[in-house]
């Protein structure tokens, strides 16, 4: 993290109340992990407040702490009072970002996130000191924490931005500043908060804003409302490539994009090609597993893809499945969420895509499952209102050796990533 004082953070946020200056040492919301000489930012949410801790950590020698009143019992001259501490937070962050020389790389999409900013960190490692989002923490908060721990050696930043509604990404990016963004596809996530699938489109285009008139624009040509997204950087760049555009699957498309950012940056490729290879699928997001069953009755495979689950993306590992060898093929299916008034539709047509491969076995679990079960009639199927049990039913009463089995799901929803930890841990 860049060198701040308390008195800096005052000038950066338009306190005027007048602080005991003292050097930060660290930034957290977290009060668990507070230090002396650490910044704490108060943030507030639907059960809990942060404020309640203030006084607390001021006691235990923190510097200084950002709140949106102020805290009784704590010194007034080391707390600086603003509007919003979230926005506080990212703008704290956005100074942070504006030190760095580090080429700052924004990324966004419907999915793939993670996997593609993951597999960008690695390549790209190859070549310099890369810095990037932490797992998927790429809300405002997440946004926020990730400016604010920048290295300052630094030399290629890579930021993950999401959005659940308008408006979140112009407001995140606009701290960020990338030189380059990227959108890596549109699909209908959220759609309980936009009323169709180009109001996505424009929410994701929004991340084009940040860009400096010189900044890059990169999308996926094979995205839905590809001509949003193109108009959306044309407003703001003359500077847009794309990749993509012969139906690249998703892995496929993936790398595509981290060999884009590559070039651009105009490193080797054939270097570049060489580690996108290396790559490994996080957990949870497609990470094959080889796996054994108890009893030494043989093993089976297990695509563990449960951190999520959106139509577009679940079509594509069921044809993935479908495209394995294996003795027998199993889906395991929790219900896909964020998808508003379009649920039932969206199911049934994921049991429609389902019911044309050489899939053997259906699982459904949650009730919006049903619907896609209801579309399997030649498939031997089974139905779970939660995933509780699960684990030991697949290993008494449905796994055999040689077979393949994809779990995908709602993360939160569907809470299938246990089912997926139990039989890694139980068969690894």
């Amino acid at each position: 993290m860049a060198n701040l004082t308390l008195a800096q953070i005052a000038k950066i946020l338009h306190w005027q109340g007048g602080v005991k200056d003292g050097a930060i040492e660290n930034i957290s919301t977290d009060s668990r992990t507070i230090k002396a000489g650490d910044l704490f930012i108060a943030l507030s949410g639907d059960n809990f407040d942060g404020h309640n801790f203030a006084a607390d950590v001021l006691a235990r020698g923190a510097a200084g702490a950002i709140v949106e009143h102020l805290v009784e019992g704590a010194p007034a001259d080391r707390q600086i009072v603003v509007p919003d501490t979230e926005q506080a937070y990212l703008q704290i962050g956005g100074y942070i970002r504006n030190l760095s020389r580090a080429k700052v790389i924004a990324i966004t999409g419907s999915a793939g996130k993670t996997t593609t900013k993951e597999m960008m960190k690695l390549v790209l490692s190859k070549f310099a000191r890369v810095y990037a989002t932490g797992e998927n923490f790429n809300n405002a908060i997440g946004v926020a924490q990730t400016l604010c721990a920048m290295p300052e050696d630094a030399e290629i930043a890579i930021i993950e931005i999401g959005m659940s509604g308008a408006g979140m990404i112009k407001n995140r990016v606009q701290f960020v500043r990338p030189d380059i963004a990227i959108i890596t596809n549109v699909y209908p996530m959220h759609l309980e908060f936009f009323d169709s699938v180009e109001g996505i489109a424009r929410a994701k285009a929004e991340i084009f804003s940040g860009l400096a008139p010189d900044g890059i624009a990169l999308i996926n040509r094979d995205s839905d409302h590809f001509d949003i997204l193109e108009a959306a950087a044309k407003a703001r760049t003359s500077f847009i490539t794309t990749y993509g555009g012969n139906g690249a699957r998703y892995y496929e498309s993936n790398a595509l994009c981290v060999l884009a950012v590559a070039k651009l940056l105009g490193f080797d490729m054939k270097k570049a090609e060489r580690a996108a290879k290396e790559f490994e699928a996080p957990e949870g997001r497609g990470k094959v597993h080889e796996l054994t069953l108890p009893g030494g009755k043989g093993s089976f495979r297990l695509i563990n893809h449960s951190y999520s689950a959106q139509p577009e993306s679940l079509k594509l590992a069921i044809e993935s499945l479908g495209q394995m060898k294996a003795c027998r093929k199993i889906a395991v299916i929790g219900k896909m969420s964020e998808i508003g008034g379009k649920s039932r539709d969206m199911h049934v047509e994921i049991g429609k895509a389902i019911a044309g491969t050489d899939i053997d076995i259906v699982i459904g679990v949650c009730q919006e499952t049903k619907d896609i079960l209801a579309q399997l009639g030649g498939k031997e199927t089974h139905y779970f209102e939660t995933s509780d049990g699960l684990d030991e039913y697949l290993l008494e009463n449905v796994l055999r050796d040689g077979d393949a089995m994809l779990i995908k799901g709602s993360h939160y929803g569907s809470k299938l990533f246990r089912t997926a930890k139990s039989l890694i841990e139980k068969c690894g």
